[in-house]
């Protein structure tokens, strides 16, 4: 653009007036159209790269609402888990709560704990530490506890020594649930204690036999 200025300077001095005025308009008529062009490629620039920046920030924009969707969606699923897990413990706090009332339902009527336990079908628990709660329930209902010592004295004698055998738990506490869950499948109508301290033997001869 500077080069056209340049030839216009040149000609002012060669040629008649009017021409030179003519070629003043002309040169500034092209002056100004370049100058317009390179305008407008400048706009034209601009544009290709404010849509670039839109589509990125589209793109991101997609990505992000993806991504929301996704994180709503797992804590939809996290809400759905957490009202199962809930639903669960309250069936089975619900369950460990019919089977104490049946229990001391069972003790009312004369039976032992450790027969009512059995009778009330504490088998069918969700788990040993369910076993355990109602247990302990049943000692804060000032029943005795249904796997303290449970071998009557007519079964083990009046040995001191057998008796000191059997002072306190019988068996492990993970083995309680267990243990009524094989009475009940055995053949035993384990309805009294004696029923129940034969089985409780023959369950420790078993233990015993089995192989390891």
């Amino acid at each position: 653009m500077a080069t056209l200025w340049l030839y216009r300077d040149a000609l002012e001095y060669s040629v008649p007036a009017w021409i030179n005025r003519v070629l003043a308009v002309l040169f500034m008529a092209i002056a100004m159209f370049l100058a317009w062009r390179e305008e407008k490629e400048k706009m034209v620039d601009a544009t290709k790269r404010s849509n670039k920046f839109w589509d990125r920030l589209q793109a991101q924009g997609v990505e992000v609402a993806a991504l929301q969707e996704k994180h709503a969606a797992l804590w939809s699923e996290n809400a759905d888990l957490k009202n199962k897990v809930s639903k669960m413990e309250s069936q089975r706090a619900t369950q460990r709560e019919c089977i104490l009332r049946k229990c001391r339902d069972v003790i009312l009527k004369g039976n032992s704990a450790r027969v009512a336990v059995h009778l009330a079908g504490a088998d069918e628990l969700e788990s040993n530490d369910d076993l355990v709660w109602v247990c302990d329930k049943l000692v804060e209902h000032h029943h005795n506890h249904p796997f303290w010592s449970f071998i009557p004295t007519q079964i083990i004698g009046d040995d001191p020594l057998e008796k000191a055998n059997f002072d306190g738990f019988l068996r492990p506490q993970e083995d309680w649930l267990p243990f009524l869950k094989r009475m009940r499948l055995s053949p035993f109508a384990v309805e009294n204690d004696h029923a129940y301290a034969e089985f409780t033997l023959l369950d420790q001869e078993r233990a015993v036999d089995s192989p390891k």
